[in-house]
């Protein structure tokens, strides 16, 4: 079997980065933020969650919260520490530092010992998506966003941000069953509105369309607040859908 945990959207404000400096050792903590979840992250097999802030690095405009934000890339190392293996780079803030941003972002979290899915350096690291084999399966996960909050994706790097896009969503799905020969497609989802309990119409409609395409769990995140989950079926098949 495959235990799969996932959590909602991991941002940080002002306050937190000016709460997690240790003066004394010129240096970022963040390991408290998450010393009441770390104990059940680590019960499961594979723990994804949405990193809704860059790690460009402070030589990018400082370290901020909202609206631009860009955290300390320690952030990263707590959360390996706290058992997550996988972080989702696509959602309106993928572009909150630029390209430089992006690729920083990437960087940082592959030297923390961690994944990403959502954001790429490169055509062919995008397509790839994350792939997974775990007790025998095989796990396929794969991440869009619904806009970069106006920012614009930089010229002739479309593949830097992924954007939600049924004929994108249905080759990504298509490539990993068939050429990696996929048993479980994962589809992380950064859409809806902020702040409701209950998924929009888009929403639902999307997620009908996902599963008509193949996936077998959506995982949204954005509203920042938990929506319902359901198991939703359609003519072409059924899956498991967590809106928020």
């Amino acid at each position: 079997d495959l235990v799969l945990a996932a959590v909602g959207d991991i941002m940080i404000h002002s306050p937190q980065i000016a709460g997690a400096y240790l003066e004394s050792e010129g240096r970022y903590d963040f390991q408290e933020n998450f010393s009441y979840i770390s104990s059940y992250l680590k019960e499961a097999d594979f723990v994804i969650g949405n990193l809704e802030t860059t790690l460009a690095g402070e030589e990018y405009g400082g370290y901020s919260g909202y609206p631009l934000f860009n955290s300390p890339p320690e952030l990263a190392c707590v959360l390996k520490n706290s058992g997550f293996d996988l972080l989702i780079t696509a959602n309106n803030h993928s572009l909150d530092r630029g390209s430089a941003g992006i690729i920083n972002t990437i960087n940082n979290i592959g030297e923390a010992g961690l994944n990403f899915v959502g954001t790429a350096r490169s055509l062919e690291e995008r397509k790839k998506g994350y792939l997974l084999t775990h007790n025998g399966i095989k796990a396929a996960f794969f991440a869009y966003t619904y806009g970069t909050n106006g920012l614009p994706i930089p010229p002739g790097q479309d593949y830097a941000v992924n954007l939600i896009d049924e004929q994108l969503i249905s080759e990504d799905i298509s490539r990993a069953k068939i050429n990696y020969g996929a048993d479980i497609i994962v589809i992380c989802m950064h859409w809806g509105n902020e702040y409701q309990r209950v998924p929009s119409d888009r929403q639902r409609e999307l997620a009908k369309k996902l599963i008509d395409l193949g996936a077998n769990i959506i995982i949204g995140s954005h509203p920042h607040v938990i929506q319902p989950a359901e198991i939703m079926e359609t003519e072409k098949g059924a899956g498991l859908v967590f809106y928020s």
